[in-house]
């Protein structure tokens, strides 16, 4: 069975809309970090070790693999259901290189704005 693991920032309403509604295939076992509660879980760690910074990109773990930014929406597009049509929509347009890469920047700020909205830091994973 494939394994996915979606670390997100649970501050973000952005961020939480995206792993309510992620649905993954059929046969892919699925775990949601929330980076703000879960920072002393290992994946964190490894996440901290590696040097992906949490504020530049989201991460997706596949099969032991770390994805980060642009390249985890395409693995999550990748590893996606496509039973409904946001998931249907994630599918088809981030699965491409160039269509995850363009909208990724709009994403971040998204994320950025909100968390300014909501009066929240940004997640400083590498500052610790």
């Amino acid at each position: 069975m494939a394994s996915i693991t979606i670390v997100y920032d649970g501050e973000c309403p952005l961020c939480q809309f995206g792993v309510t509604h992620f649905r993954p295939k059929e046969g892919v076992k699925l775990e949601l970090l929330d980076a703000r509660t879960e920072s002393a879980h290992p994946v964190l760690q490894e996440i901290n070790t590696r040097g992906l910074d949490l504020d530049a990109g989201m991460v997706v773990v596949a099969d032991g693999v770390f994805h980060h930014g642009a390249d985890a929406l395409r693995k999550l597009a990748e590893l996606g259901a496509d039973d409904d049509l946001i998931n249907r929509l994630n599918t088809k347009f981030m699965s491409a290189k160039a269509t995850s890469n363009a909208a990724y920047p709009l994403l971040k700020l998204g994320r950025k704005l909100a968390l300014w909205a909501k009066g929240k830091p940004e997640i400083g994973n590498l500052d610790k």
